[in-house]
């Protein structure tokens, strides 16, 4: 899974002069521009990377999905907006920025309140 991080991770750790030919499952599928690995290139630091990264993108994508969903109800807490449900709209908008800020790998966001004018 983390293997569609290698370049990512690389240049994470300070790499820039490199492309990737075809899999990525070891150093001998990285081209370096040089002509040659740089003495300092660790491959278990670029797959240590990778994976944090691999791990770290579900949790990002939580973050995400999380904030534009606040967004789109952002009407609904503003003060001449008239309707009798705000309190199913500020619990959700409370669910949505909790996983904001506590994002989880397999989030399950509610279901946006109906509003309810006044």
């Amino acid at each position: 899974m983390y293997e569609q991080f290698i370049p990512l991770a690389i240049t994470a750790l300070g790499y820039s002069e490199f492309s990737i030919t075809g899999t990525i499952s070891s150093p001998s599928g990285i081209n370096w521009f040089s002509g040659q690995q740089p003495a300092d290139f660790n491959w278990d630091a670029v797959v240590a990377k990778a994976t944090e990264l691999a791990n770290q993108k579900p949790l990002d994508d939580c973050k995400t999905e999380a904030k534009k969903l606040i967004a789109e109800t952002d009407w609904s807490v503003l003060p001449d907006v008239n309707i009798t449900n705000k309190a199913d709209f500020e619990a959700y908008r409370a669910t949505l920025r909790n996983y904001i800020v506590n994002p989880v790998a397999n989030p399950v966001f509610p279901n946006v309140p109906q509003p309810v004018w006044g």
